[in-house]
C-alpha cells in the first residue's frame, strides 16, 4: 500500500533544509523564489523540531541572502526548538548573528534578548559568547596568516639558483634578500664584512657559517613568536574558560534560589490552606452547635406553649439536650449514660457569655430540669408505660447541670 502523500509545505521544508546542508545556498535562495510553499513551511518545524531558520543559522557560511528570505517568507526569529534554543543560540559565527537580527528589523520583527534555552543560557549572552569566539578565532587567524606568508614565500623562491631545489634553502635566500635589504646594496655589504676583492661575493662565501647563524636566529626568533602566540591564546582561552564557568555558576545559583523560592511558596501557599481548613472546620462546628442551641431552646418555646394542653407527654415530645433523641423506653438499662456533661453544655450555654452569665444559665437550666420541680410542672401529663424511664433521664440531665456548675472557669 503507498505512503500517504505528505503535505506540500512539509516536502518543501525539507528539501529546502537539504540545500542548506548540502552548502547549496545559490540553489537555495532560487528554490525558494521559485516555491511558494516555502513561505508556509518556514513558519512551520521541521520533523527536527527545528525551524528552516535554525538550520540557516547553525550552518556555517550560510549568505545573509538566505536568511533575509527566511525572515521575509515568515520564519520567525524567536522560534524555539525541543531544547528551547531559538536561532541565535545555535548561530554558526557572527554573520548569522548579525544576519538574523538585520533581517528581523526589516521585516518587523523584535528579537527576544531573555528567551532562556533548557540549560538557563539567554539569547543575549548566547550572541556575546559567539561574537567574543569569532574575535578569538580572529586573533589565531592571524598566526595561520603568517604561516601561510612563509609558505609563498618559499614557494616564490624555489626557482632561486641559491634555493638549490629545496624549501628550506629558498627560505634562507629569502633571509639574504632581507639582510641586503637592510644594509644597503651589495658592495656595501661586502666592504662592511670584508668581502671587498677581486673574486666578490662568492657562491662558497653565500653558503657559509654566517648565514646558518642568521638562519638559526631567525628560526629561533620565529618558534618564540609561535610559543607567545601560543601561550596568548591558552591564556585567552583559559580566561573565556573561567568567565563561562563564572556565568554558568551565576546561571546555577539564580536556578537553585529560584528553586527554594518555588518552594517556599509552595509551603507558605499549603501552610496558608490549611489553616483556611481548619478556620473553616472551626466555624462550622461553631454554626453547628449555634443552631443546636436554638433549636434546644425552640423546641421548650413550643412545648411551653402547650403547657395547658391536656395531650400526653411523651419522651419524645421532651427536649432533650443532646444531638440526637435517646432511645425508646423498653427497659430501665436501655436509659442509663444517655447524656455527657459537655453535650448538655452546648445546649445550654453560649460561647459569648461570661462566667456569672453561664452561672446563671445553669441554674435556670436546673430550676427547669429538677425532678420535682419537672413532675410538679409535666408529671400529670406522662403516659405510665413512659414515667420510669422519664424520671431517670431527667435525674440525668440534673446530675450533668450540677457537675457543669461546679466546674471552675
Amino acid at each position: 500500500m503507498k505512503d500517504k502523500k505528505r503535505p506540500r509545505g512539509e516536502a518543501a521544508a525539507e528539501k529546502f533544509s537539504e540545500l542548506v546542508l548540502a552548502r547549496r545556498h545559490d540553489r537555495a535562495v532560487e528554490y525558494a523564489a521559485k516555491h511558494g510553499s516555502v513561505g508556509t513551511a518556514a513558519c512551520q518545524q521541521l520533523p527536527s523540531g527545528e525551524s528552516l531558520l535554525h538550520v540557516a543559522a547553525r550552518t556555517r557560511g550560510t549568505p545573509v541572502q538566505l536568511i533575509d528570505v527566511l525572515v521575509r517568507r515568515g520564519s520567525c526569529v524567536n522560534a524555539a526548538d525541543p531544547r528551547g534554543a531559538r536561532p541565535l543560540h545555535v548561530a554558526a559565527d557572527g554573520e548569522a548573528v548579525r544576519a538574523i537580527f538585520a533581517a528581523a528589523s526589516a521585516h518587523g520583527q523584535e528579537v527576544d534578548r531573555a528567551a532562556a534555552d533548557a540549560t538557563g543560557l539567554s539569547v543575549a549572552d548566547a550572541v556575546a559568547w559567539t561574537l567574543r569566539d569569532e574575535e578569538a578565532l580572529a586573533e589565531s587567524d592571524g598566526e595561520e596568516e603568517r604561516r601561510q606568508e612563509r609558505q609563498r614565500v618559499i614557494a616564490a623562491h624555489e626557482g632561486d639558483p641559491r634555493a638549490g631545489g629545496g624549501s628550506d634553502a629558498a627560505w634562507s635566500a629569502r633571509l639574504r634578500d632581507e639582510v641586503f635589504d637592510e644594509m644597503g646594496d651589495f658592495d656595501s655589504a661586502c666592504d662592511a664584512f670584508g668581502w671587498a676583492g677581486d673574486g666578490g661575493f662568492g657562491e662558497a662565501e653565500v653558503e657559509g657559517d654566517w648565514f646558518s647563524e642568521i638562519e638559526a636566529a631567525a628560526a629561533a626568533r620565529a618558534a618564540a613568536a609561535a610559543r607567545a602566540a601560543r601561550e596568548k591564546a591558552e591564556a585567552f582561552a583559559a580566561r573565556r574558560d573561567a568567565e563561562r564557568n563564572a556565568e554558568r555558576g551565576k546561571w546555577q545559583a539564580a536556578a537553585h534560589e529560584a528553586e527554594a523560592e518555588q518552594r517556599r511558596r509552595e509551603a507558605e501557599a499549603t501552610r496558608r490552606a490549611a489553616e483556611a481548613r481548619s478556620r473553616a472546620a472551626a466555624l462550622a462546628a461553631e454554626e453547628e452547635v449555634a443552631e443546636a442551641r436554638a433549636r434546644y431552646l425552640a423546641a421548650w418555646a413550643a412545648l411551653g406553649a402547650r403547657a395547658d394542653s391536656a395531650a400526653p407527654l411523651r419522651l419524645s415530645d421532651v427536649p432533650w439536650p443532646r444531638r440526637a433523641p435517646p432511645p425508646g423506653a423498653r427497659g430501665g438499662g436501655e436509659a442509663e449514660a444517655c447524656f455527657s456533661v459537655q453535650e448538655v453544655a452546648t445546649r445550654v450555654l453560649d460561647g459569648s457569655m461570661d462566667g456569672a452569665a453561664r452561672r446563671r444559665a445553669v441554674q435556670a437550666e436546673l430550676r427547669r430540669w429538677h425532678p420535682d420541680k419537672f413532675v410538679g410542672r409535666w408529671g400529670s401529663r406522662v403516659l405510665p408505660e413512659e414515667r420510669e424511664v422519664l424520671l431517670l433521664r431527667i435525674k440525668q440531665v440534673a446530675q450533668c447541670l450540677t457537675e457543669l456548675l461546679h466546674r471552675p472557669g
